[in-house]
This record gives C-alpha cells, structure tokens and sequence, in this order.
C-alpha cells in the first residue's frame, strides 16, 4: 500500500512515497520482528538501519539489518541470552548498542554493553553496578561514549550510574553529575563540546555538561515551578535543520492555561533552553520523534477531536520548525485499516524513515516506511 506526503509549499519536510511492511517476511525466524516494546529500530550514520529483536522462541537478540528499511536480512545475534535493548548509537563504523540481561536463576539483572563492526560478530561487556541496574541510555561524543543506567526496581527510590569507554569495548564507572537529592535523569544527549545529562528536581529543569563524561559541572537552571503551574521538557532532544535543538515539553503557566499544553523548546547549545512557543498540531502532539533533512518526523495519538485526526487514533506528522506538525496525509487511513496499533520508535539514516508500530494484539512489529527527498 502506498501514500503520499503532503506537499504544500513550506507545510513541512517534502516526502517520497510511503509503504507498510509486514515483518513476517522473515518466514524462517521464528517469532521474528516480535519482541513488542523491545523492539529497537536505529538508522545508521552511515545509511541503512539495523534492528535488534528478542526472539522468546530461540531465547535470544536477532540482529537484522537493512539498507532501505523495507527488506531486511539477518546480521547475527547478541552473545547474551534473555538481552533487552534499550538504545543504540554508533560512530565510525562502529555500532554499540546497550541494555540488560535477565539472570533467571539469581533473579536479578546487570547492564550490557555490546559492540560490533559488522552486525555480524558481538562481544558484551557487563557493566559495574549494583543489582538490578539497567543500562538505559548511550551517546557518543568526541571523547568516547557515555552510558546512563538506573535500577530497574526502583524499590529503594532513583538510584542512577553512568560509565565511559573510549572505545565502546572497555568500560569503567564514573560518578556522574551532583544532582539534587531525588533528583530524576530526564535525558541524555551530545554533541562536538561533549555531554549534557538534564535532570528535574523539586520542579527545576538542570542541564550538567561534561567533556568527557567523568568531570561534570552544572550549566542551567530552568525557570522556577510555582504551586501547579509547571515547565516540564520531554525526550528525545532533536538536531534541528539550522543546527540548533529542539525538544517537546508542557507548560501550565500561561494567563488563562486551565491545563497544560505543549510547547517547543530550542537551545543554541544542549545546555541553555528557552520556549520558542506553543506546539500546533493537527489533532495532537507527537509522542516520539526523529530529525530528517528539512525538519522533524513525528508519531503519537491525536488527542482532539479535529477533523481527519479522532481522538485517540493514530497520526504521522511533519514539521519544519517543530513548532507546526502537519499530518501526513493518508497515514492514519492506512494504519487503521490493521487496528490496534502502537506506536513503538521514529527512525531516520539520512534517506529513509520509518514508524515502528506495534499490534497490540500479537505484538508483531509493522514498519511504516517512507523516502526522504533532501
């Protein structure tokens, strides 16, 4: 099945034609492209995208990979049984992706790291922590790679850990950013300068920045929450056409704001933040989102009754400036024609896209597949 993107002069990032695919391709994995919310699809710096996904039936992490998003061959598999991916980065031809592993004899889980230059070939790295710390996030910044880990149980309050490596394969824990008693990691990212972890405490958004992920210094403090009037500022943070980042949040400061609504906030430099304005959107806000040569790529539920957009249906927008979302049309006619359906990821390598979508009902995996046109 095939749509087309809108093309309405400066309404958003132009898009080729658009195609549904149906994992079950793979006819001689078992339970492939299943897996549910495990389920990590990641477009590659340099072109193409791989796939890590949890196979119940050989009790192992299958990787695929692909070089348009649409047909997709298997690569290898992860050297660890009963592995869940949380996130992937590479650099360099090098592809790291990190996560945890459930040891189902001491019932407890420990932080993985794996590494690979083929997607063939993995080695794993466990990762120093305590019990039941997962690895949850990772970047990649001039001077290595940084992870961030929080336990998984949460039965003793937020507990977090962070470790570098130079090189992807050897890991060592470093302290992290001084954050605030009950402080909350809220996301992670990198750039040329280095890392910035943003954490939310007692109502404040702070941004810690460091070089090289181990000498951390605190580098913004948001405006002030006051009673239930609140700023809160979303993941993941997005590299915007002119350079600069963007990221979605709410406010409920406004005069008149009965309830909080989404705005777009923009930073020069991943440490600093402002409001550029309200998020406008055909029906919604994105719940997930990727950059793409132009502008975004967006994918969530609407949550208004607007024409084209019913509440609680599933919708694929594009935007410019992250500010103004335009549906794609033909999306939601062509998702909802399978029903159920989730979304699970937004991925881009460059020249393709792809909405990870999710059936509710068996957990097969959809990819709805797009060319960019730059």
């Amino acid at each position: 099945m095939l749509f087309r993107s809108s093309s309405s002069p400066g309404a958003a990032p132009l898009l080729g034609d658009w195609h549904l695919v149906d994992t079950q391709f793979v006819d001689d994995q078992p339970g492939a492209f299943q897996g549910s919310s495990q389920t990590q699809v990641v477009g590659l710096s340099s072109g193409g995208f791989v796939a890590f996904v949890f196979d119940p039936a050989l009790d192992k992490t299958v990787v695929f990979r692909s070089s348009d998003g649409a047909t997709w061959d298997e690569a290898g598999s992860l050297p660890t049984k009963n592995a869940t991916v949380t996130d992937v980065t590479d650099s360099g031809g090098q592809v790291v992706a990190v996560g945890y592993a459930y040891d189902q004899v001491a019932n407890v889980a420990a932080p993985i790291a794996w590494t690979s230059t083929d997607l063939q070939t993995w080695s794993a790295a466990v990762l120093s922590a305590p019990a039941n710390i997962g690895a949850m996030m990772i970047k990649v910044a001039p001077n290595g790679f940084l992870v961030w880990g929080m336990e998984l149980t949460q039965r003793t309050g937020l507990h977090f850990n962070f470790w570098i490596s130079a090189d992807g394969a050897s890991w060592r824990a470093v302290a992290g950013p001084n954050l605030p008693a009950g402080a909350a990691v809220e996301d992670l990212s990198a750039n040329s300068a280095g890392f910035v972890i943003r954490s939310t405490s007692q109502g404040l958004i702070q941004t810690w920045n460091s070089i090289d992920g181990a000498a951390w210094a605190n580098a913004w403090t948001g405006p002030a929450n006051s009673g239930r009037d609140y700023y809160s500022m979303g993941r993941p943070t997005l590299r915007a056409p002119d350079g600069t980042y963007v990221t979605l949040g709410w406010d409920t400061t406004q005069p008149g704001a009965s309830s909080e609504y989404p705005v777009t906030w923009t930073s020069s430099d991943l440490t600093h933040w402002t409001i550029a304005g309200r998020t406008q959107s055909e029906g919604g806000a994105p719940a997930m989102a990727a950059s793409i040569p132009g502008g975004f790529l967006g994918a969530g539920w609407c949550g208004q009754n607007v024409a084209g957009c019913p509440n609680g249906s599933f919708a694929v927008w594009t935007s410019v400036d992250a500010l103004t979302w335009n549906q794609i049309p033909g999306a939601r006619a062509i998702v909802d024609s399978l029903g159920g359906l989730s979304p699970n990821g937004v991925a881009s390598d460059g020249t393709h896209v792809i909405v990870v979508l999710r059936d509710n009902n068996d957990d097969r995996i959809h990819l709805l597949v797009g060319t960019e046109r730059k």
